[in-house]
């Protein structure tokens, strides 16, 4: 009686410990530490206005004389990013976030959606579908001087052949900004590219600036080629190319 109850018994500790070995291989590691998420929120119902400002330069030949007429294109409107919820997608395996944009010309008209984008975070980095493009916008935890490959999803061929020189570095991290009227305590830039200022030909600078708890902020991107080597680049002449600069003016949460 004694050895069948030893055996029934044993059997029981053997089933127990293979399930034990199951459900810890199928348990999901939480992350220790803090790693910062909150730079760029992804809570459905988050969103942040911009006020936009566009500048789109073209430069036309005049004549055979070699002059030309310079023709820049200012547009404002607001811009808003919502967060409209998660979806597994079972195709992927991954959880996505929807991201919705909505334009308008000022803030007395109504909203009309203008595209839809989407985001996922792993436990490392944040990445984003900005239309046909995927990036990896930020990385976890945020570190002063943490460079990365932002672009490791777009192959650099044909029209995105420009993205070979994007270099994805993380500064001033935890810095203290005011944009839109706002005080941010704390910020960050990633600088994707910044080949420009000391160039007399070609402008491309794209960079962003992240504030803790709310997201991006602050964005400049500027795609300009000009010929007339002595203007500058402020008002650059005989140039082609785009200017665009995005600021927050309201956010959801506060």
């Amino acid at each position: 009686m004694k050895k069948k109850y030893f055996q029934i018994t044993s059997w029981c500790l053997l089933i127990l410990l293979v399930m034990s070995l199951y459900a810890c291989k199928d348990k999901v590691e939480e992350p220790t530490g803090n790693y910062e998420y909150d730079y760029m929120p992804i809570d459905s119902g988050h969103y942040i206005i911009y006020n936009v400002d566009s500048i789109l330069y073209a430069s036309q030949k005049t004549g055979n004389g070699g002059g030309f007429i310079q023709k820049n294109d200012t547009v404002r409107y607001q811009l808003m990013e919502f967060y409209a919820g998660a979806y597994f997608d079972s195709m992927q395996g991954i959880l996505k976030y929807r991201i919705e944009y909505y334009k308008r010309k000022t803030s007395n008209d109504a909203w009309q959606q203008d595209r839809v984008w989407w985001a996922t975070r792993t436990v490392t980095n944040f990445q984003r579908q900005e239309d046909d493009l995927k990036f990896i916008k930020l990385v976890f935890p945020p570190r002063e001087g943490t460079a990365w490959n932002g672009t490791i999803f777009i192959p650099k061929t044909g029209q995105f052949e420009y993205l070979e020189n994007w270099n994805f570095k993380m500064t001033e991290v935890g810095a203290a900004k005011t944009y839109g009227g706002f005080s941010f305590p704390k910020t960050l830039v990633v600088t994707h590219v910044d080949i420009g200022r000391d160039n007399l030909i070609t402008n491309q600078l794209s960079r962003e600036t992240y504030a803790k708890g709310v997201g991006i902020v602050y964005k400049e991107w500027d795609m300009i080629e000009k010929q007339d080597v002595l203007s500058n680049w402020d008002n650059p002449q005989n140039s082609n190319g785009f200017r665009i600069r995005m600021e927050v003016s309201d956010y959801f949460p506060k």
